[in-house]
């Protein structure tokens, strides 16, 4: 069986390293990148079934990110994450096809859960 490939996108590390150590236990292969452009880079060298985000990252808005992964593989499944009420209401109305909204913090169990229905 072939690994499904994940790209997890935040700025910040205190999510990035246990949420990349919960995906690679469940047997995905994790990419991670800190910024907009690091992720846009990963995603023009590797192919990959779903990208997570955060909706703010330090570069580019976290949804002209996932708007470039749908260009770049139009069949990702994107995941977009906020600590941000009013950002989630916002990104509803954006015709891009994100597969998911989820509010920060966000449980390990919950984000396997969404993953495994999503992938």
């Amino acid at each position: 069986m072939v690994s499904k490939r994940i790209l997890l996108v935040d700025d910040d590390e205190t999510i990035l390293a246990p949420f990349q150590l919960i995906l690679q236990n469940e047997g995905y292969l994790v990419d991670t990148a800190t910024t907009g452009r690091q992720a846009i880079e990963k995603a023009e060298k590797n192919e990959y079934q779903m990208a997570i985000l955060d909706i703010k990252l330090p570069d580019i808005k976290g949804i002209d990110v996932a708007s470039k992964m749908r260009d770049l593989y139009c069949e990702i499944r994107l995941i977009i994450i906020t600590g941000y009420p009013d950002l989630a209401d916002s990104i509803e109305t954006i015709d891009i096809g994100i597969d998911e909204i989820l509010m920060k913090p966000i449980e390990p169990d919950e984000l396997l859960r969404i993953i495994n229905e999503t992938v």
